[in-house]
C-alpha cells in the first residue's frame, strides 16, 4: 500500500480540482489528468512510471516557483491572504515529496534493473 500513496495524492489532488470548476470542459480535461494515476495503480509500467515523475517533478518546481514568487512579493497582482498562502505552501511542499517520491521509486528499478550486485 505504501508504493501507491503519491498516486493516491495526486488522484485526490485532481478529485480536489474537479469538484472547484464548474465549466463542463474543464471537467473532461480534469478526468483526462487521473487517467495515468489509475492506470499506473493497477497496471504499474516502467515507462508510465518515469513519465509521471518526471512530469510532477517539473510541474511541482513551477509550483515552487510561483509560491515564492507571490512569497517574496517579486509580482504583485492581488491581495492574498495568509490563510491562502499557508495553504499553498503546503500544497507546493506536499506536491514536490510526493513526486520525489516517484521519482526515487524509479531509481530503485532502474538500479535493480542494470547494475548487478
Amino acid at each position: 500500500m505504501k508504493k501507491y500513496i503519491p498516486y493516491v495524492y495526486f488522484l485526490a489532488t485532481i478529485v480536489f480540482f474537479f469538484s472547484i470548476f464548474n465549466d463542463k470542459a474543464i471537467h473532461y480535461l480534469v478526468l483526462a489528468l487521473s487517467i495515468p494515476f489509475v492506470w499506473q495503480i493497477f497496471k504499474p509500467n516502467f515507462i508510465l512510471r518515469f513519465i509521471l515523475g518526471i512530469t510532477t517533478i517539473c510541474l511541482s518546481l513551477y509550483f515552487a516557483l510561483g509560491y515564492l514568487t507571490g512569497v517574496l512579493n517579486i509580482i504583485s497582482l492581488i491581495n492574498i491572504t495568509d490563510q491562502v498562502m499557508l495553504f499553498g505552501g503546503l500544497f507546493v511542499t506536499t506536491n514536490l515529496i510526493m513526486s520525489l517520491c516517484i521519482v526515487s521509486k524509479e531509481s530503485d528499478v532502474v538500479e535493480s534493473k542494470f547494475i548487478s550486485k
